[in-house]
């Protein structure tokens, strides 16, 4: 069966009347908070003296920093990937 977009219902939501059900700038903690999980699983902990992913670590907080215009993602950190996983826990202003 065919949903119709009634006059009716398109003029609600041009005036607004209508709440959007999606919010589209906004993560919830939890997500952010699995999002991290899975980067840590995917970039994994540096082992027998390999530093690929501290590099991996560093690339994503200069990254970041640069596309922020910004000199530290954090005040607070003690090391880049500490640092990146709470620049994505934190609320977005």
């Amino acid at each position: 069966m065919a949903i119709f977009d009634l006059f009716s219902k398109r003029r609600k939501r041009e005036r607004g009347e209508v709440p959007d059900v999606y919010v589209y700038d906004q993560f919830p903690k939890e997500l952010r908070v699995q999002i991290i999980h899975i980067v840590r699983d995917a970039l994994g902990t540096d082992q027998y003296g390999s530093n690929h992913a501290q590099e991996a670590f560093k690339l994503i907080n200069d990254v970041l920093c640069r596309e922020y215009g910004v000199f530290q993602l954090t005040d607070y950190a003690n090391s880049l990937a500490e640092s990146v996983f709470n620049h994505f826990l934190k609320p977005v202003k």
